[in-house]
């Protein structure tokens, strides 16, 4: 991520991807903490400056229809956190509204 940039994982992870590297976690600089894995919440962006990142490179030669099905894998994932991040929104949305009363035309 460049200097003061607000990105989510994802999006830094498929930067990463472009470079033939893949990201799979984070840890804070000069810290003694736990290195964060398979982060959750991959589509909130942050701002990354006081943070490393943990990088597996390697040489792999793939083809482009293995490229695609990687790509589309990652795709795939990504619209699932999409949905599963709908799906709670609604639900705390819901428990926090009152339930269905005002949804389903129903008054007090």
């Amino acid at each position: 991520a460049h200097e003061g940039e607000q990105i989510s994982f994802w999006a830094l992870a498929q930067r990463a991807q472009l470079l033939g590297e893949l990201l799979v976690g984070y840890q804070m600089r000069n810290s003694i903490d736990k290195t964060v894995l398979n982060p959750p919440q991959k589509d909130k962006e942050f701002i990354w400056d006081r943070y490393d990142l943990a990088i597996i490179r390697g040489e792999v030669k793939v083809s482009r229809a293995q490229t695609d099905t990687v790509r589309n894998t990652v795709r795939g994932f990504v619209t699932l956190e999409q949905r599963t991040a709908i799906k709670d929104l609604g639900r705390d949305n819901f428990m926090s509204g009152g339930g269905m009363r005002g949804s389903m035309g129903y008054t007090s």
